[in-house]
């Protein structure tokens, strides 16, 4: 100093390779032993995770005259037997690390493992030797199109799968004739955690074809009409009543009633007479008795001179 010399006391014993340290981490006492002579002052270090799994940092000795001691810690991991609580819709779910977390690093798990019908992702995150969770992103699980549900009606049973992607809460629906034929209206398949439900409460037994139901036609007969169709439930059909004979007019009504066929409504009746009638005059020859203008209804009696029969 200033062109002379000052001595400095440096020396100082060394740290033997047989020396060692311990300190605490994870829970456990851990040895830090010296696999080489330190020399006074010097320092040594270690990764901390050749002490225990997912410790972080490096663990630092130095040697002080002769003596080894512990100058830098690790941090702590988080173990598998640690947890900690989360909220998953109404639930409270116990999480803990399915491995050690190593310090300032996160670990991610999937929500269908902790709790069922959720998806998503559950955060943990580990910091010196806490643990806490970053986030939570659990939502109830939607079904998608490889998801398949039984359906089954009066012994006949189908698959159905949703043609797209259905959230919780939503649902497709299925036409009742593609699980049995005999039945019409349709299926509402209904997605609720991840789960499908059906609902088969607005499936109704058809009425095929063939099926008859009575009918009064216009002469006051009872006749029977058959359908030619199936008819589903709720359903129903006008049929003109020429059906019966060409001499009836107006309509009737028939429908199906949960696989009943009914007559819901009949207006039949005898069409007038609008043609003149042909007859047998006494004195010979033929001639004809025109009706009332706009013709004479079924039943209905006319009478006319004979002069506008036969002038004779």
């Amino acid at each position: 100093n200033d062109g002379s010399l000052t001595a400095t006391d440096t020396c100082g014993l060394r740290c033997s390779a047989d020396l060692t340290a311990t300190f605490p981490l994870a829970g456990s006492e851990r040895t830090f032993v010296l696999d080489a002579e330190l020399g006074h002052m010097e320092n040594f270090s270690r990764p901390c995770g050749s002490f225990a799994d997912g410790a972080g940092g490096d663990a630092v000795v130095v040697c002080e005259d002769g003596e080894l001691s512990l100058v830098e810690a690790c941090d702590d991991p988080c173990e598998d037997s640690m947890s900690v609580t989360i909220l998953v819709g109404e639930n409270q779910q116990q999480v803990s690390p399915t491995s050690t977390i190593q310090t300032e690093t996160e670990q991610s798990q999937d929500c269908s493992a902790l709790v069922n019908g959720y998806s998503g992702s559950v955060v943990l995150k580990c910091l010196s030797g806490a643990l806490s969770v970053a986030s939570v992103g659990c939502y109830p699980a939607s079904c998608g199109p490889s998801m398949k549900k039984t359906l089954e009606l009066r012994g006949e049973t189908v698959e159905s799968s949703p043609p797209d992607d259905v959230l919780h809460g939503g649902f497709y629906r299925v036409q009742c004739t593609t699980v049995n034929e005999l039945y019409s209206g349709s299926v509402a398949i209904t997605c609720l955690y991840g789960e499908l439900f059906e609902d088969l409460t607005n499936c109704n037994l058809r009425c095929p074809a063939g099926r008859t139901v009575d009918v009064e036609a216009g002469d006051g007969e009872v006749k029977t009409a058959t359908t030619s169709s199936w008819l589903d439930h709720g359903a129903q059909t006008t049929i003109s009543c020429t059906t019966f004979d060409a001499r009836s007019g107006g309509t009737f009504t028939i429908g199906c009633e949960h696989g009943d066929l009914l007559l819901n409504s009949s207006a039949c009746i005898m069409l007038p007479c609008t043609s003149p009638v042909q007859v047998e005059l006494t004195g010979g020859g033929t001639g004809y008795l025109a009706p009332p203008a706009g013709g004479a209804a079924s039943g209905e009696s006319w009478s006319v001179t004979c002069e506008s029969v036969n002038n004779a």
